[in-house]
């Protein structure tokens, strides 16, 4: 283990080169059932802070170029997806759950060094990243979540970290990419629960609110621009809208499905209300101590997207 931890960093950059250049997608698979391997072996040795180190001083995509190579973040969430299909080597893909935050934090180091590299900083945020892209974390998502909501009793500490792995992905996720295409995942993962679940899986579903709410910019993120025909209205002009109706959902996106998911989790047992109502509460409170919203008006206006409560 103290062998690998040594040439840990040119193992690893090797391993990705790999998967950037490979023609067979057997191949990319196979690299990265390599890496899950490394990273496994890592934490089981107690070594995880050499790769944490790893992803934050060391890991470094190839300089992208369109007709050579492929990208770190586009091939790695296409062979992740792979592995978790249900016809693979369930043992790898447990590990790949275990430890999926070092995954998905590779995903948005490249994706971050992809759009400063490429000068795609300054483009739209849709056009950012290619179609293909938008479609392997798509799939990752849809893959991923089966396995979270299904591997929580045989397989509890896997589940958790995929799920909180995820959640902070998603979250991170607004920063570079489409906020439109990141709601429509987080829908994706609300879909994947019911009412009746049980208590572990609304535990899952909270602690994805609460990381994702977690944002820092959550305000703005609930305060899109409203565009008139020909002018940007003011907000002023609108008619607010105070029930949790559709529109207010659509115009509201992050407060009006935590609302949401609140009032359903309230027809549940007292644990259950009690997760809930302590993730809106702690949210809630973080706005009264934010010093960006220090002003009475603003905190005011804050108060306006949480009044369908009443």
């Amino acid at each position: 283990g103290h062998v690998m931890i040594a040439f840990l960093p040119t193992i690893l950059n090797q391993l990705f080169r790999v998967l950037t250049r490979a023609t067979q997608e057997d191949v990319a698979v196979n690299v990265t059932r390599v890496i899950i391997h490394v990273v496994a072996h890592c934490h089981e040795e107690g070594l995880d802070s050499y790769l944490r180190s790893y992803v934050k001083y060391v890991f470094k995509g190839e300089t992208y170029i369109a007709s050579e190579y492929k990208t770190v973040h586009e091939e790695l969430a296409k062979t992740m997806t792979t592995i978790l299909k249900p016809c693979t080597d369930f043992l790898t893909s447990n590990k790949l759950l275990k430890y999926s935050w070092f995954f998905f934090e590779i995903l948005i180091k490249s994706m971050a060094q992809h759009l400063l590299e490429n000068a795609k900083v300054k483009l739209l945020r849709n056009q950012r990243f290619p179609a293909s892209f938008h479609h392997a974390v798509e799939t990752v998502v849809n893959m991923l979540m089966p396995h979270i909501t299904q591997k929580y009793k045989d397989n509890p500490e896997a589940s958790k970290n995929a799920n909180y792995s995820l959640a902070v992905f998603i979250k991170q996720c607004f920063t570079f990419m489409d906020r439109g295409f990141i709601f429509k995942q987080i829908n994706n993962y609300i879909s994947f629960f019911a009412p009746g679940d049980p208590k572990t899986l609304f535990e899952f579903k909270f602690e994805f609110l609460r990381a994702v709410c977690n944002h820092e910019h959550y305000i703005p993120l609930n305060l899109p621009m409203p565009f008139g025909t020909g002018r940007i209205q003011r907000y002023q002009d609108l008619q607010l809208d105070y029930s949790l109706s559709d529109d207010f959902c659509k115009h509201h996106f992050l407060v009006g499905l935590l609302l949401r998911e609140v009032g359903n989790a309230l027809q549940e047992f007292r644990e259950i209300r009690q997760i809930a109502i302590g993730v809106l509460k702690n949210l809630m409170i973080k706005h009264s101590f934010d010093d960006r919203y220090a002003l009475k008006s603003h905190q005011a206006r804050i108060a306006t997207l949480y009044l369908p409560i009443f």
